[in-house]
């Protein structure tokens, strides 16, 4: 029997599935994997000369079995490509045929994202109301994301970002995408964060400590009063 391949762009993957069902479908897996209800060998790594590196994600339940296949390439953002480029590869597990390709850049701002979200539902306070993202780039965009769809209580984002440009991009799109009340909270300097010098290709600039001594920060900044 001839077997049929199916390709699903980036684009097709945000319409068909939703962030909502990424949400439940990455909770049911966190709970499989605790289970033991399916294999997930470390990921390979490979050094791909000066150019980045390459990953190799693969995974099986039994009843299915695939491999995400990821690069880091620095120098992609001056093309206008992302700079994380992926393809997920699925398997018939019968059949060992190749079934389908999925966008990899979806798939990892889905499933990245649902994470967040799962952890909202299970250990944010039933009452809360305001979240703070720190990073504004296409991952504090997953996170958000997910935790609207898990906790649609949310009303307020906060936004911490080294640049005023990535604070003011997500505040925009999170107040027409998600209909929240944004506050832009600055660098996370204001907040008094300790900082410590990191050497860029053109000069010295201070940065964060950690991003965990950020949120400490940031969470006794006056955003949230005690």
């Amino acid at each position: 029997m001839a077997s049929s391949m199916r390709i699903i762009s980036k684009d097709e993957a945000f319409r068909l599935y939703p962030m909502k069902d990424a949400v439940e479908a990455t909770e049911a897996a966190f709970v499989a994997y605790s289970r033991g209800g399916c294999e997930t060998p470390l990921r390979t790594c490979l050094q791909v000369g000066d150019h980045g590196s390459t990953l190799f994600m693969p995974a099986s339940t039994g009843e299915s079995v695939g491999v995400k296949i990821v690069s880091v390439r620095g120098g992609n953002r001056a093309r206008g490509l992302p700079t994380v480029p992926a393809l997920y590869c699925d398997v018939d597990a019968s059949t060992g045929a190749v079934s389908g390709l999925l966008d990899g850049v979806a798939l990892t701002y889905l499933r990245t994202g649902a994470a967040s979200g799962v952890a909202a539902k299970h250990l944010a306070r039933a009452n809360a109301k305001t979240v703070l993202i720190i990073g504004c780039g296409m991952q504090g965009r997953a996170a958000l994301e997910a935790i609207k769809a898990a906790r649609p209580g949310i009303e307020k984002a906060i936004f911490v970002d080294n640049t005023k440009e990535a604070r003011d991009a997500i505040a925009s799109w999170a107040s027409q995408r998600l209909g929240l009340a944004t506050v832009d909270g600055g660098s996370g300097f204001e907040a008094g964060l300790p900082q410590q010098p990191r050497q860029t290709s053109s000069s010295p600039r201070l940065l964060p400590a950690s991003p965990s001594s950020m949120a400490r920060q940031c969470l006794r900044g006056p955003w949230f009063p005690v």
